[in-house]
């Protein structure tokens, strides 16, 4: 079962296994932009990247704006 990394502030990811971890990227050049999250996935031995997941942001679809609310918590797929 995932285990959430977080402070009392924010999620910061989620350890996915005893092997990976989840961290959600905020970087243009990794592809984040507004309405898209970008998770990367790392081996938790090694730290190599393992794979980096793009998703549509489901608090902004549909045209929806929130201004400058932040949504910090990793979107994660079923």
């Amino acid at each position: 079962m995932p285990t959430d990394l977080r402070c009392q502030g924010k999620k910061h990811g989620v350890l996915i296994d005893d092997e990976t971890v989840e961290i959600k990227c905020n970087s243009r050049w990794c592809g984040a932009a507004s309405g898209i999250v970008v998770l990367h996935r790392f081996d938790l031995r090694s730290g190599e990247l393992l794979e980096t997941l793009r998703y549509a942001d489901p608090i902004t679809e549909g045209g929806e704006s929130h201004g400058t609310q932040h949504h910090s918590d990793p979107v994660r797929s079923a």
